[in-house]
């Protein structure tokens, strides 16, 4: 809170104690309880505030997460119950600051998280929903804006109050709904249950939400919820497009040195659509320095693939280590790391030598992929932004990747003030970005079975770095126009969801090796 309110509050302990002094008529010489109970007044305060900051500092690198000072209130509560100056009216504005000061950060992600925002913020409204009745209306507000977060994640009027007699709505609810929405439906569930006999709540405060729920529960009764497209589910591909099936027995795993299995999926030849002419929706991307302007993607052009073999995953520092008898990574399995962590700080020619070793060893033909290769791959049939659909919604189930820009501009809710990045406020909180990555394999797979494609490190291509396709090969192979400047694909953990489209190119000079960079196999004939 504002160091003014406590100011206030100093003031108004003293005219407290003076008004006692009058009442009683008699010189009042302040008591040790007297100092005890000013002293629990100002710990309380202490709690809520240094609370809320710690919360704001940890939710800031870890959003995730679950606020933790909505579960101490309620301890706080009954402690000074009984407490003269820890009032009503006190509980009611510190409690209502508080889960503001959360909505606003919360708010924040709108921009830059839409497709995680509905979950993060039902943590709050069903901690919230453990309070006293008199304060879980706070908890249904938060649990609706939660409830608009995710309509409007899903492309549907963030106010939508649905009716099952009308078509338009139920066409809408089958649209939007899936099974993977399952634990965020459950939890407006369970949160309504909590809140059904709180103060200052009707019904229809909870309209919208129940208006869903009931649609959920009839597109259940008639098995009408899908899944998101995974491994052996149907693909959407374009119909004058030819693409062989996926063939699983073709798959073969290639033994390292020291028994270490490299998985080599198949990828079957066919034709896909390339690119994309709706590139200016990311040329706000954080990462826009690497990419010379918002048509490298374009235009949209047929390329016709033979078959491949790709590896299941990013090289591993494991698998690394065994062929080339060193681990160039900055997150090393040493340090207390995984083996199955991607290999990292890796230039271009350090993978180029990765690869022809590999040939040397195995007799078979190693190379980093094309960039065609790559991108039909990833997209494994689909046509979609995402391989897993149009909106990122989901994607942090596939990719480890930042969802917020918060480290661009944070607010900071006790002055109301903004710093920005490189700030003298900053540095000292150590307000950064979350830098790890994880071990491969952990997510889902796309509709192929190739493993994080999306996040966790970029993976060098062989193509050298054309801004669009303007004349690039439409037979599969490499763009080479012999520079330092190669593609690469799929973001990393310190990328956005932007960076993650089955479209989404970047560049780097062939001498960069940083913690970002990795990459994957392919095998040719």
């Amino acid at each position: 809170m504002p160091v003014v309110k406590l100011l206030v509050r100093w003031y108004r302990v003293e005219i407290m104690l003076g008004q006692h002094q009058k009442i009683v008529n008699l010189e009042y010489k302040i008591t040790d309880q007297d100092y005890k109970s000013f002293y629990e007044y100002l710990a309380v305060w202490h709690c809520l505030v240094i609370g809320l900051y710690a919360d704001i500092l940890f939710l800031g690198n870890s959003w995730e997460n679950t606020p933790l000072l909505p579960s101490l209130i309620p301890y706080l509560l009954e402690k000074y119950k009984n407490h003269s100056f820890l009032t009503s009216e006190f509980w009611q504005m510190g409690i209502s600051t508080v889960v503001k000061a959360y909505g606003q950060f919360y708010d924040t992600l709108k921009s830059d998280a839409p497709s995680c925002l509905p979950e993060i913020r039902m943590k709050l409204a069903l901690s919230l929903a453990n309070l006293p009745s008199e304060y879980q209306y706070l908890a249904l507000e938060q649990g609706n804006k939660a409830f608009s977060d995710w309509l409007r994640a899903n492309d549907a009027p963030s106010d939508k109050v649905f009716a099952l007699d009308n078509d338009a709505d139920c066409q809408l609810l089958k649209r939007i709904i899936y099974q993977e929405d399952q634990p965020f439906l459950e939890s407006l569930k369970s949160l309504l249950e909590k809140v059904k006999d709180a103060d200052r709540i009707d019904g229809s405060q909870s309209a919208g939400i129940n208006s869903l729920l009931a649609g959920w529960q009839f597109l259940n009764r008639f098995g009408n919820i899908p899944h998101l497209p995974a491994l052996g589910e149907p693909m959407v591909v374009e119909e004058k497009l030819k693409t062989s099936k996926q063939n699983p027995a073709d798959n073969f795993t290639e033994m390292l040195p020291g028994d270490l299995a490299l998985e080599m999926i198949a990828i079957p030849a066919g034709e896909f659509m390339m690119g994309s002419d709706g590139y200016d929706d990311l040329k706000h991307d954080y990462y826009l320095q690497y990419i010379p302007d918002h048509d490298a993607a374009s235009p949209i052009h047929k390329v016709k693939v033979p078959a491949f073999h790709m590896g299941k995953y990013p090289i591993t520092q494991a698998q690394y280590e065994a062929v080339m008898g060193n681990n160039p990574s900055n997150f090393r399995y040493e340090q207390g790391k995984s083996k199955q962590n991607p290999v990292e700080q890796v230039n271009w020619n350090m993978a180029q030598e990765f690869c022809q070793k590999l040939s040397e060893i195995t007799g078979k033909n190693y190379q980093l992929p094309t960039e065609s290769q790559w991108e039909y791959a990833c997209r494994a049939g689909t046509t979609t932004k995402y391989f897993f659909g149009e909106k990122p919604q989901y994607i942090k189930k596939y990719a480890q990747i930042r969802t917020c820009q918060y480290y661009h501009q944070i607010y900071c809710y006790f002055n109301q003030e903004e710093y920005e990045v490189g700030s003298e406020f900053i540095e000292k909180f150590k307000w950064k970005e979350p830098s790890y990555i994880i071990s491969v394999g952990c997510l889902k797979p796309n509709p192929w079975g190739l493993y994080d494609l999306l996040g966790n490190v970029w993976e060098w291509c062989q193509d050298d770095w054309v801004d669009g396709y303007h004349g690039h090969p439409s037979d599969g192979s490499a763009m080479n126009t012999e520079s330092n400047v190669k593609v690469v694909r799929g973001g990393c953990f310190e990328s956005s969801q932007n960076d993650c489209c089955s479209f989404s190119r970047s560049s780097r000079d062939i001498n960069i090796a940083d913690k970002t960079l990795g990459f994957r196999v392919v095998c040719v004939p």
